[in-house]
């Protein structure tokens, strides 16, 4: 080891530790040559060199609770994040329920939680606009205050930076101030905003919808020039936005079905044919319109019967006839009993050239008709006389007219006329050029005599009018100023009515309705006492009208006059043996009956089908 080796160690194990840093420095050293700290014992120097170490300390504490506080600040942001997105999937949970009262809550609870947050206000905004479609049930009052809380809601959606999302709610403002135009009787602007709308979007669909909509209503209707022209284009530029398309056509029909814009109805038919060349199924709406409503367009008074031109105008009654018939397929029980729809069904299968099936289709659809007659309802009246009409040209047949009018002799007016029993038909009045006044008859006339029968009343000249046809001959004795005389009238032909209104004023004439029964049906009439019947054999089509089975035999009861056995024997009913003797023919009955009435003991005992149920009654004749 050299000396200066050894004077380094020496003075090395001498040194002192820095007052600051610690590390070894020469025992005078004034400044630390590691830290620049001073090594004096100055007080001052040693209390700010303490302060600087408190103050880095302090700052490294601050430091870390500011880390803390900061963390606690980001751990409750996110708290709120997730509260705000359980209250909007609730949301959506409620909406998917359909509870959109609830749903609107839970969107705004969100928005408290968080205001700024986009997913919560496009919720509360998406409600606001499902509720305005679907309507709600407030006293008037309540409902205005709703309308105007969902309009402020609106309008925040209105400068949504989306065009689209702006453009529905623009919209639905428009539909707002409809409702309250409608409900308080003011102005409001609305088409101006369904303008604005589709000047964002321009296939905005609830824009086109609503338009189209206001278009058609019969309150508060939009001047749109063609109304109805105007509604088509708008609802089809609302299925172009590709959005919601099947409420489009829920609306479309809705709307069109309601409305009383000329058209609308015919326009609607044209829908549903459209359906079926596509072979969309119809909603229970589109069928109840086609079982309650379509029929009515067969009804003869002026304004069905424009209604009806205008269908078979505008379409091919093929068309039409293909989709009445593809939407009563598999609802037979509708179609049996609706004679109205099935009266068009026949009409429009008449128009298409196929006769035989147009004479099968009206003589089904007289069935119902003539039953709700029977029944002493004579709302479909002017319809069955149609169809008689129709069924009359068909099968070439003429109804028989003699064009008089006359009324039964009582005694008061025997004794006026001077005869000497109170019997036979007084002539008051005879249609000029009728066949009556071109055979010989004069108003003052008695008819004594119809074909040789003196049993001259009101009902046996109507029954000889009913059996007889156009070109029969009727031969009448008549008391003309205390003179027989002898008559031969030909009979004319009984015109349908020219002008479809004047099918009412045919109610009580009843002439028509009792030939068709008779050429049709052949019934024979029986008398049970005060009870008039008439019975017919069954046919395929008889037990298909009135619901009996397939392979049911006996004699049905196609009408009854009213009277007191109505409880025994009534319409519909089928007669299955008269005093134990099978019976399958109605010519059988009368036969039997006479025996009893000749019998000691005139007791019928009939076994009749009625419901279902077999049962047997006695009735007691004269």
């Amino acid at each position: 080891m050299t000396d200066s080796s050894a004077n380094e160690t020496s003075h090395s194990g001498q040194r002192k530790p820095c007052i600051a840093c610690r590390e070894p420095i020469r025992p005078k050293a004034r400044i630390c040559p590691h830290c620049g700290s001073p090594q004096s014992g100055s007080r001052w120097k040693f209390l700010g060199t303490a302060l600087k170490w408190i103050g880095a300390v302090t700052a490294l504490i601050s430091l870390v609770a500011g880390s803390f506080q900061l963390n606690g600040l980001l751990q409750s942001s996110r708290e709120r994040s997730e509260s705000v997105q359980k209250l909007v999937k609730a949301a959506d949970m409620q909406i998917e329920y359909g509870d959109l009262d609830s749903a609107l809550q839970l969107a705004e609870q969100a928005l408290e939680l968080q205001p700024g947050s986009r997913e919560a206000g496009e919720r509360q905004v998406t409600v606001a606009m499902m509720m305005l479609r679907r309507g709600f049930d407030y006293t008037r009052e309540g409902y205005n205050k709703k309308i105007d809380s969902l309009l402020t809601v609106l309008y925040r959606g209105a400068v949504d930076s989306d065009p689209v999302r702006a453009a529905d709610a623009l919209a639905h403002i428009g539909l707002a101030n409809k409702i309250r135009q409608f409900n308080q009787n003011k102005h409001f602007p609305v088409k101006e905003y369904f303008q604005r709308a589709v000047a964002l979007d321009r296939d905005n669909v609830y824009a086109h919808v609503f338009w189209a909509d206001s278009c058609l209503a019969n309150g508060y209707r939009l001047d749109c020039g063609d109304n109805l022209q105007a509604a088509v284009k708008h609802y089809t530029m609302a299925m172009q936005d590709g959005r919601q398309q099947d409420y489009v056509r829920r609306q479309r029909f809705d709307q069109l079905r309601g409305s009383s814009v000329e058209g609308a109805d015919i326009l609607l038919i044209g829908d549903m044919i459209t359906s079926w060349h596509k072979k969309i199924p119809l909603d229970e709406k589109q069928l109840a319109m086609i079982f309650r409503e379509i029929p009515d367009f067969y009804d003869p008074d002026e304004r069905s019967t424009k209604k009806l031109q205008e269908l078979v105008h505008r379409f091919q009654p093929a068309e039409v006839l293909g989709m009445l018939e593809w939407a009563v397929k598999g609802q037979k029980d509708e179609q049996t009993e609706n004679g109205p729809l099935l009266a068009l069904l026949a009409y429009l299968t008449e128009l298409t050239g196929n006769r035989p099936l147009a004479i099968a289709r009206y003589r089904v659809a007289r069935l119902p008709l003539r039953q709700i007659e029977f029944e002493g309802n004579l709302h479909y009246t002017p319809i069955r006389e149609r169809v008689d009409w129709a069924l009359a040209g068909l099968l070439e047949i003429r109804p028989a007219w003699l064009g008089v009018s006359y009324q039964e002799i009582d005694e008061e007016l025997a004794t006026s006329l001077g005869i000497p029993k109170a019997q036979g038909l007084f002539i008051s009045d005879v249609t000029p050029g009728s066949p009556a006044a071109t055979g010989g008859l004069s108003p003052g006339d008695v008819i004594l005599e119809i074909k040789g029968s003196e049993a001259v009343n009101q009902q046996t000249l109507q029954q000889q009018m009913n059996s007889s046809v156009a070109g029969d001959v009727l031969a009448l004795t008549i008391l003309r100023k205390g003179k027989q005389k002898q008559l031969q009238l030909t009979l004319g032909e009984a015109k349908a009515p020219a002008d479809p209104v004047s099918f009412g004023s045919m109610r009580g004439n009843t002439q028509l309705a009792l030939l068709m029964d008779q050429l049709l049906y052949h019934p024979v009439e029986v008398a049970v006492g005060e009870h008039t019947l008439r019975l017919v054999a069954l046919t395929d089509e008889l037990r298909t009208g009135f619901k009996l089975e397939r392979d049911a035999t006996g004699v049905l009861v196609f009408a009854a006059q009213p009277g007191k056995y109505d409880s025994e024997l009534r319409r519909g009913d089928l007669i299955l043996a008269v005093n134990n003797h099978p019976v399958n023919s109605a010519a059988e009955v009368p036969t039997l009956t006479r025996q009893v009435r000749e019998s000691s003991e005139p007791l019928l005992h009939v076994s009749r089908l009625r419901d279902g149920k077999r049962q047997t009654v006695a009735i007691k004749i004269n």
